[in-house]
């Protein structure tokens, strides 16, 4: 047993109910110091218990059959869309989800974009990013729950929709997952997984093939921007010819590469790029060189982009180093402390990133803490990745 000395009142117990038990352990964290261990150890044993409501993995479904099956379903009766991303969502998933809208919309469908967390400012410039609602409960979940088919984009776990949770699952709709992570949970009827694409817009490019969708230029648009931010502007291991192909499409469709870089990279603040000198002055190296850690803290981020918008990109500046195969950027912000990994080579950070309730790709992952001081986090992952500087052989 927990000792927690807090007492569970009906006030306490109204906040459970409105906000989620997740939620209210991390006010709890904050505004409760002394009882910071107790509270963590509470908290990490309900989560745990949410993660064991989803440990089936579904097995993935063949990726030809599944796009047909798709194209299909896409075209059927159900007149009733709602379309949802993982909180803090990027350029994958927002653009996904725009694409899918867009082409959607064309076939006739009624469609809502419901989200945990608002659109990052970078990506408001894309065609009806101003349509994606940020979720609230006492408006949305009849609609959640009304809805003909429900699409989560981008992300394979309900525990990354807080807010939309519990009305996903307790929903009628038939539910689709478009993703392209590793160990989808089970809890959607259908799957449209390809662990291989660089994207989760890369798929989509496949299923619209599929259903011989003629793009144009809004869709293209959401699909080009979605490709170049998860590809790391076309750098990573899996940009390969076939998705050169793909997003020469893209640029016939009316996709404009100038403007989409321009939009989603060129467009920092002076005060970013302020933050961005004192997090590379902070820069520390482990493992003899081989691994960089940068440190972003509340202090230094004041009460600026509480989503995260502000640091976006910063952790490849890690990678640029000479020498360094993993850099990881340790965040603090609103109780949590946020971890973006990245690696080169065969070195699967998706399993460090586990460690820290997270994951993700091989050489892209990332995870969170509750509470805590952000350089406990960093020593702890210093720690942890000594085991993944050394590749991995490669799979026979």
């Amino acid at each position: 047993m927990i000792p927690v000395e807090h007492r569970f009142d009906a006030i306490y117990e109204e906040s459970i109910r409105s906000y989620g038990p997740a939620a209210y352990l991390a006010s709890l964290i904050k505004q409760h110091s002394a009882r910071l261990q107790g509270l963590r150890a509470l908290q990490h044993c309900y989560m745990t218990s949410i993660s064991n409501e989803y440990t089936t993995v579904k097995q993935i479904p063949d990726y030809k059959t599944a796009l047909d099956k798709f194209a299909l379903h896409l075209r059927d009766e159900a007149e009733r869309y709602v379309l949802t991303t993982h909180v803090n969502s990027d350029g994958d998933a927002i653009g996904s989800q725009l694409a899918l809208y867009h082409v959607l919309r064309r076939n006739g469908k009624q469609v809502l974009m419901i989200n945990p967390s608002p659109v990052p400012e970078n990506m408001m410039f894309l065609r009806d990013a101003d349509r994606i609602r940020v979720v609230d409960e006492s408006r949305d979940a009849a609609e959640i729950r009304g809805a003909d088919r429900i699409v989560v984009l981008d992300v394979n776990s309900p525990r990354r929709l807080p807010g939309l949770e519990p009305h996903i699952i307790n929903s009628s709709a038939h539910k689709v997952v478009i993703d392209h992570h590793l160990d989808p949970t089970d809890f959607a009827d259908d799957y449209l997984v390809n662990t291989d694409a660089v994207a989760t817009s890369e798929i989509l490019c496949d299923l619209f093939a599929r259903m011989n969708v003629s793009l144009e230029e809004p869709e293209a648009a959401a699909l080009y921007t979605a490709i170049m931010t998860d590809s790391g502007n076309f750098r990573f291991p899996r940009v390969d010819a076939a998705l050169h192909r793909r997003i020469a499409d893209l640029i016939e469709a009316g996709a404009s590469p100038f403007e989409m870089y321009e939009q989603v990279y060129n467009q920092g603040s002076l005060e970013r790029t302020r933050l961005l000198g004192r997090a590379l002055a902070g820069i520390e190296l482990y493992h003899a060189g081989r691994v960089g850690v940068m440190r972003v803290t509340a202090a230094m981020n004041g009460d600026n982009y509480p989503d995260g918008s502000m640091t976006e990109g910063f952790v490849n500046e890690i990678l640029a180093l000479r020498g360094v195969v993993i850099g990881a950027l340790i965040t603090e912000r609103d109780g949590e402390i946020k971890l973006s990994i990245r690696s080169k080579g065969r070195r699967p950070i998706n399993e460090l990133a586990a460690m820290f309730d997270g994951g993700g790709h091989m050489n892209a992952a990332g995870g969170h803490v509750i509470g805590g001081a952000i350089d406990d986090v960093a020593a702890d992952f210093v720690e942890r990745s000594a085991a993944y500087v050394h590749e991995r052989a490669a799979s026979v």
